[in-house]
This record gives structure tokens, sequence and C-alpha cells, in this order.
């Protein structure tokens, strides 16, 4: 528990909400999972359910985010300079364009008439026949991945299944179980099957592996500023993306772009809108101004301005449980960090000693200096790569 105990707290008003439907109680897990249902009738049930849920808590969340945003203010004077957001939220904002419009194409292929919020994270009907046996994915993810960075197919093999790699748990996880230890990925017991799409979710848990094992070999803790934690994981998920579009045909190219846009969205729509209310709630928190009426205005301009019309009044800041951390780490890390690992992806085939020096850069730069060392282009350069992975929607 944090000293403060406030995002515990939070944790116990979040999950005590209980969602109506039909005469039953639905759990926030459950709800969100409908929320995902290639159904629209159950995304469109579901999204009524969360609108409505959180109705009496809303003021006690507001109350424990001044809390939250206070203690944050308090703790970053001792953290590291903060990035500049104005950059790095210009660059978010070119790429919202693109994505509404993939977004809007999505929508047809998931039952909807036109995009709206609720289709946010919806699946696609997956074919029983795409599934294959966790070996031949890691097979297939080893052949991707040997096309990009040397030795590729040895990095897979050393996490074979009964390696480094555990089939054990509810989420994938990268872990190190001790200092002295490699590190392990551990993967849900449901990845005995593997639809492509779970390739990257693969890849990404192996490049944290393999960035925390360069870290141990340099003699680090494999501990690294959180905007430079998911380096190598989302590097990797990149090129398994990119490897696994480029192998198909036209029509799955577009499934497989279909399937990665909910994450896309978040990264690049979400996280951002997020990273604005938090920096405007803050001031407002400093300047003793954040009222439940100031947050209720605040989510309904923010995030109509980043998600569409729909958006407004769908508490999106309710659930963004980062925003009730008191560390320091919040929006504007994630973001940058999701931008700055395609910066490893312009350079051709990458070697052992590119992912080193890489991984040394982000243990002994700040992120500008990384930027400027890896991307002179900057954050404007970044979102041009990051649009590239949505030209085969265009």
């Amino acid at each position: 528990m944090t000293s403060d105990g406030i995002f515990e707290e939070y944790v116990r008003i979040r999950d005590g909400i209980r969602y109506l439907s039909g005469g039953r109680e639905y759990s926030r897990e459950e709800t969100e999972e409908l929320l995902r249902s290639p159904d629209p009738f159950e995304r469109a049930r579901a999204w009524e359910m969360l609108r409505g849920g959180r109705a009496g808590a809303e003021d006690a969340l507001v109350a424990l985010l001044g809390r939250a945003l206070s203690a944050r203010q308090a703790r970053a004077a001792a953290a590291a300079p903060a990035m500049d957001s104005g950059a790095l939220l210009a660059a978010a904002a070119s790429l919202r364009g693109p994505l509404l419009r993939a977004l809007e194409l999505k929508a047809g292929r998931v039952g909807a008439s036109g995009f709206s919020c609720r289709d946010l994270r919806a699946r696609l009907p997956a074919p029983a026949d795409a599934q294959m046996p966790l070996a031949e994915a890691l097979r297939r993810l080893g052949l991707i991945l040997d096309g990009a960075v040397e030795g590729g197919r040895g990095l897979i093999m050393e996490f074979f299944p009964g390696n480094r790699l555990l089939l054990e748990g509810d989420v994938p996880l990268c872990l190190r179980p001790d200092p002295s230890s490699p590190a392990i990925v551990r993967l849900p017991e449901s990845f005995r099957g593997v639809y492509p799409s779970d390739l990257p979710v693969i890849a990404h848990e192996l490049g944290r592996a393999v960035q925390s094992d360069i870290a141990s070999r340099a003699g680090g803790d494999g501990e690294f500023r959180p905007v430079f934690a998911g380096l190598i994981g989302h590097f990797f998920e990149e090129l398994a993306w990119s490897g696994l579009i480029a192998g198909a045909g036209p029509h799955a190219a577009s499934e497989l772009a279909f399937d990665r846009l909910p994450r896309l969205a978040e990264d690049f729509l979400l996280v951002p809108a997020v990273l604005e209310f938090e920096e405007e709630s803050s001031a407002a928190a400093a300047a003793g101004t954040l009222t439940p009426a100031f947050i209720t205005g605040l989510d309904k301009e923010i995030f109509t301005r980043w998600l569409g019309a729909d958006a407004e009044g769908a508490g999106f800041w309710t659930r963004e449980g980062a925003l009730f951390r008191p560390e320091p780490y919040g929006s504007l890390d994630r973001l940058a960090g999701r931008f700055l690992p395609l910066a490893l992806s312009r350079g051709g085939r990458a070697g052992a000693a590119d992912l080193e020096a890489a991984v040394a850069d982000a243990a002994a730069l700040a992120p500008a200096d990384w930027l400027a060392r890896r991307a002179p282009g900057g954050w404007t350069a970044l979102a041009a790569a990051a649009l590239d992975t949505l030209s085969v929607l265009e």
C-alpha cells in the first residue's frame, strides 16, 4: 500500500460500483468485457451501464483526485525534471484525424453504423481456424523477429515453454524472480491456443525481458525511468505487427490492422486526453478550484475534443486509475514511452549491439537527450512513423 492509501481508496470505490442491467448486477470486469464484445447490442448495453453506474461515486472520486494530484505535485519536485507536454500533445493530435477515420472504417466491421466510444475496444469476430498452438506461434514470431533483429529466432528459443516462458496467471507479464536470475515471461493458460493478434502481445513481454537482461548484464538493476520501461517491449511489439501485416494478403492485413486499432486509439487518443485532463485538473487543484462542476465541464471539453461528441459525460477519468496514483509517473510518460520506441524501427535490421546501446542510452540519458540522439526530427518525426501503422487501412 502506498503511504497515502489514495490509490487503494480509489480501487475500493471503483470496485464497489455495481452496474445494473436486466435485473442483474455486473462487476466492473464483467462490464468492461462486454464493451469488447463483437456484438453491437452488448456493447451498447455495457456503455449505458458504465455511464449510469458511477452516478453516486463522482463526488468522492473528485475529492480523492484532488488528494492524489496534490500528493503528486509534492513528490514531483523531488523527481527528475518533467518533459514539456506541448510538442508531445501536438504530435498525438496529428494522429487524431487518421485514427478517427480508421475507427469509422472499423465500425462497419463490428456491426455499428458509425464510430461510437462504446466501440473503442470492440473485438472483430475471430475465425476458429485462425488459432494456432503456442509452439507454432513462437516459431512464426521467431521468423518475424529474425528479419528485423539479429538473432531474433535465438531469442525466441531462449523463452520456449519450459525454459523462460510459463503458462500461468491471468495476464501477460514479464518479471525477474530475483536480481541474480534472468527475466521470465508469464502468459495466461489460454495462450496454449494463440491468434495472430496475440503475437505482438507475446513479443511485447519478450522485449521487456530482453531489456531487463541487457540492463542486468551491464550491471544495472533493470529499473528505468517510466518513460523507458517498455522501450524494447514496444519495439518488439511494433516489429511483430509490421511482420504480420507484411506477410498477409490484403484482406488479412486489414483485419490485423483493425485488431490493432483499439490499442492505437488508447495510446494516441485516450492517453493524450487523460494527459490534458491531468494537467488542467492539477492546475485547478493547486488553485483550490477542483470541484465536481469543474470536473464535469473539463470531462466534456477534453474527451469530446479527442474522441467525439458521444464521449460527453462518459467519465473516462473515473476509470483511469493512473490519475489516482500519487507517484509522479503519469500520462506524460505513458504517451512519450509509446512514441520513443518508434525511433528504433527506422535504422534497418538491428544487431545485438544496437539493442544494448539503446538500453544503455535509456539508462543514462534524459528523454529529451535520448530523442535528440535517436530521432532528430523530434516528436513530429515519430508521429509520422506512427501514421505508417495505419497505412494499410487507407
